[in-house]
This record gives structure tokens, sequence and C-alpha cells, in this order.
């Protein structure tokens, strides 16, 4: 192969990777919140374990949880507290799922008890992508605020 193709190559390969990566990063919104909020503050600095290099998304992105327990294999189960569809100050909205709906979340997904100690909200927070049919899919970060908030 000619050098020069093969430049090219890197070159577009090196792009792609570039864009791939910034879609990435891109995912979470912050939907118009005030970003001087504490609140919105608390929600962006939070990140996905095990390696923390990741946002859990912001706040337009976490339901509420109020019961939760740990499973024989080290997942919990977390209750969504409030489910509802919600519009954003941007306009976008949440999508709905029931309240009372439970979700697995793998032992991979929790993060440490130290990420509930400034919680400014005073109750569990759990950051998952809900399913077209309003069921729970990916789970990205569950905060465990102590219970009986």
């Amino acid at each position: 192969m000619p050098p020069f193709l093969r430049y090219v190559i890197n070159v577009l390969v090196a792009l792609l990777v570039i864009t791939i990566v910034m879609a990435v990063r891109a995912y979470s919104m912050d939907h118009g919140f005030d970003p001087n909020s504490p609140v919105t503050k608390w929600f962006e600095s939070k990140r996905m374990p095990p390696k923390y290099e990741v946002s859990c998304c912001g706040k337009g992105d976490a339901y509420t949880v109020d019961r939760y327990w740990r499973n024989p294999d080290g997942s919990f189960t977390a209750v969504i507290a409030d489910g509802s569809a919600i519009t954003y100050p941007d306009g976008s909205q949440r999508k709905p799922m029931p309240d009372n709906t439970e979700v697995l979340v793998p032992e991979g997904s929790v993060n440490t008890e130290e990420d509930d100690l400034d919680n400014p909200i005073g109750h569990s927070v759990i950051w998952l992508r809900v399913n077209d049919d309003g069921t729970p899919g990916r789970v990205w970060c569950f905060i465990r605020h102590p219970q009986g908030f």
C-alpha cells in the first residue's frame, strides 16, 4: 500500500474515533437547567462506576428511589418513586416509567456510599435508559441514600 494512502486511511480512522468519542460524551444533556444550581451541579458531578471517568448523565436523566434492597448476588433492586414524564426547561421530555417499577441494578452500576454524602435532594437516585415501552433499560448509576430518607 502506498504511504500516502496509508496516511489517508489513518487520518480517516482517527476522525471516526474522535467522532464516536465526542458523540458518547455528548449523550448527557443539560435540558436547560440552571447550571449554577447546587442540585444541578450535584447531578452533573456524579460519575459511573467502576472507573468513575464518565458522567452518570444529568438531572433530567435521573429517577428518584425511596426503597431499595441488596440481593444475594450483590446486585440491588431499586423501586422508582417518581417515574412521571417531565417537560424540561428546554422543551424536551423525559419518558414516563410507572411508579413502583422495580429495577434490577447490577453490582457494577452501584456507586460508592460516599457519592451520597453531599446529596441535596434527600433521596436515592438512579440513572437509567427507559425503553420505548416504558420498561427499564440499562442502568448507568445508582446512588443510595440511607433508607427512610
